[in-house]
């Protein structure tokens, strides 16, 4: 278990949350669009834990863009903006968009942002204004101090908390993060 420097931050009011806010447990998900263990957590293993744990877990969406896949900093920036301007909806129509089109490690082509964002429901011109101001930035660059913090050294890499245990997982590893997520539930404190 971590100590208070090594805690995540606590879920604030912008943060984007998955499923029941006062779940027992919560998954806090450092995460990089263009990396390819990230798209199959996030498309797989995520809709898994959902149906596994229902409203015993919630999950935070937290930016980790690693500096091998500088792509990755514009579009978390842009899935910010996406929350700016549609609320938490749009954020994750966006990044499900984002996951379901790139074939990762940089391959996205970040001319597509403005397209994902009018197939979201966006309006694009606002969405550009958005990219533009860099309005993402602040946030994308708070998520990755608080994961640097963690010690978060790949992605994805899970925070499970509850109370004040918290259990790090770096990697997909699904039938681990289960047995952490089973031993939280069983063990309160």
């Amino acid at each position: 278990s971590a100590n208070e420097e090594t805690r995540p931050r606590a879920i604030g009011a912008d943060d984007h949350v998955l499923g029941n806010p006062a779940a027992p447990v919560q998954a806090i998900v450092y995460t990089d669009l263009e990396c390819p263990y990230c798209k199959r957590f996030h498309l797989r293993t995520l809709a898994d834990l959902r149906t596994t744990f229902g409203d015993q877990l919630v999950v935070v969406y937290r930016h980790y863009p690693l500096k091998s896949r500088p792509q990755g900093v514009p579009e978390a920036e842009a899935a910010e903006c996406a929350y700016q301007l549609g609320g938490p909806d749009a954020f994750w129509r966006f990044v499900d968009a984002i996951f379901r089109t790139t074939s990762s490690n940089n391959s996205f082509d970040l001319a597509l942002l403005p397209t994902i964002a009018s197939d979201v429901g966006l309006d694009p011109a606002g969405f550009e204004i958005c990219q533009r101001k860099g309005d993402g930035a602040v946030r994308v660059r708070a998520d990755m101090t608080d994961g640097a913090l963690l010690g978060v050294s790949v992605t994805p890499s899970i925070a499970l908390k509850r109370g004040s245990k918290v259990i790090l997982i770096q990697g997909d590893y699904p039938s681990r993060i289960k047995t952490a997520i089973e031993y939280l539930l069983t063990n309160p404190q």
